[in-house]
């Protein structure tokens, strides 16, 4: 969780995600590689390993170790303005919460859930820290994609814990505000190795260069087309070309 008490240059939306981090097994190899992909610059661990990303002076996202042992997972913070409230709102839904809201230093408060379809995920309400920069810039967060199965069952979840519309075309709205996608499991699903419901995206200039340097530090590809690959430690995400 977000542990730095800048504020960003723009504020997230409610039911946005406003912050993403990597539980990893190998936080050092997972920083060099990400550092050696996107420029990130990665703060030196604190006392519960968990180590900030930054980029051009602003924060981006961060790395921490693994509280599960098995495939490393990425965690999506979403906006809240009442954490406890939000809390509420999602065990009326039908979920889970793993652990109840508390706060964290002058960053925020955050809270973890676990949704009917198991997707895990964090509410987080700032104080000092809206979460990650709002940018065009490479290696800054493009979106989410949430995997899908059950559409009714999802629709009806999110709509009463977060306040999601999940469309017909595969986008997900939060009021007027677009907040990612969704995407039902595919093939490419058991390359990746993970059960993992969250894809996260991150930018590029320039998406058949940015596969070709992670290759050579350690990535796989998965689908070239789409930016799928996944990182040395078999951690998945998406690289989203910017467009000119």
């Amino acid at each position: 969780m977000p542990t730095d008490t800048g504020k960003g240059d723009e504020e997230h939306a409610p039911g946005s995600a406003c912050w993403i981090d990597l539980g990893v097994a190998d936080t050092a190899r997972a920083a060099a590689f990400y550092e050696e992909l996107f420029g990130w610059d990665i703060a030196p661990p604190d006392s519960s390993g968990y180590r900030l990303v930054s980029r051009e002076g602003h924060l981006v996202a961060a790395l921490g170790p693994a509280e599960d042992p098995g495939v490393p997972y990425w965690t999506v913070y979403l906006h809240t303005n009442d954490a406890a409230a939000s809390a509420t709102a999602v065990q009326a839904g039908g979920s889970t919460v793993v652990a109840p809201p508390s706060q964290v230093g002058d960053a925020g408060i955050t809270a973890t859930v676990r949704d009917p379809a198991g997707a895990t995920f964090a509410l987080w309400q700032p104080l000092d820290h809206d979460g990650s920069w709002l940018s065009d810039k490479p290696g800054t967060p493009a979106g989410i994609q949430l995997q899908v199965e059950d559409l009714p069952t999802a629709r009806q979840f999110w709509d009463i814990a977060i306040g999601w519309h999940l469309d017909e075309g595969g986008r997900i709205w939060c009021r007027t505000h677009l907040v990612g996608a969704r995407r039902r499991a595919a093939k490419t699903q058991e390359t990746i190795r993970t059960a993992a419901p969250w894809l996260i995206e991150l930018r590029t200039d320039d998406l058949a260069a940015a596969l070709h340097r992670a290759t050579q530090f350690g990535a796989t590809i998965v689908d070239a087309e789409h930016g799928l690959l996944c990182d040395p430690a078999r951690a998945a995400f998406r690289l989203v070309a910017q467009a000119p």
